[in-house]
């Protein structure tokens, strides 16, 4: 039976079906990534000229290099394994492969879980991999990528003082902030801002650069950046 014409749709079905093809995609996807680890324990690029599994990845669906490398990077931590006598093994990160397999979030939450994993002090990484993975893959059912790689980041401040602190001393080295005046008088201002700095200007100017209220059913036509100066 052919699918409903979105042109016929009421705005409540125009949302549900994106968000059905969003969840079916992410399957897809799923099942993709069991296939580029298969792919990878073949060693299949080097049949070819491509000098690793990401660059014939990249090269087969045309595809950038970050995304070839993100998928590549995610199949080996989300397989389903299988031992030299043919017994299943669960993936390395077993409720990341779970979310993806039901579609509950894409390829972007996973690539933040495997690296926020990653980036754990070594001693986390030996004991509360499992603890941290399954909150990460938790969040991100209902997080955005931006926001779940905010959570791993403070998941390994709290895990990993020292080396937050070492981070927080190469922001402060790495800090700068440069202004001029154009022709016409007009100041430019480039900065980047440690963490601790950065929050506490957001803080200072987010009040400040609301929009307008509505009046006469007329919103703020001011931009973000204008709102902001």
């Amino acid at each position: 039976m052919p699918q409903q014409s979105a042109v016929s749709c009421t705005d409540a079905e125009l949302a549900a079906r994106i968000q059905e093809l969003e969840t079916e995609m992410r399957m897809l996807l799923w099942e993709q990534l069991q296939y580029i680890a298969e792919a990878d324990h073949r060693a299949i690029h080097a049949e070819t000229t491509a000098r690793s599994l990401h660059v014939w990845l990249q090269g087969l669906l045309n595809i950038d290099p970050r995304d070839a490398k993100t998928r590549v990077t995610v199949a080996r931590n989300v397989e389903d394994r299988q031992t030299f006598h043919g017994e299943l093994m669960p993936p390395d990160l077993p409720d990341t492969a779970a979310a993806l397999a039901e579609g509950a979030i894409g390829l972007e939450h996973a690539r933040v879980i495997v690296n926020g994993i990653r980036r754990l002090p070594e001693y986390a990484r030996c004991h509360q991999v499992a603890e941290v993975e399954s909150t990460l893959a938790g969040y991100a059912r209902t997080m955005s990528p931006r926001e779940l790689e905010k959570l791993a980041e403070r998941i390994r401040y709290l895990l990993d003082q020292d080396g937050a602190f070492r981070d927080e001393e190469a922001q402060h080295e790495a800090r700068e902030l440069y202004y001029g005046t154009t022709r016409d008088g007009m100041t430019v201002i480039k900065a980047k801002l440690d963490r601790e700095t950065g929050a506490k200007f957001a803080a200072l100017i987010e009040p400040l650069a609301a929009p307008r209220p509505e009046i006469d059913g007329e919103k703020d036509p001011r931009t973000a950046g204008q709102r902001n100066a």
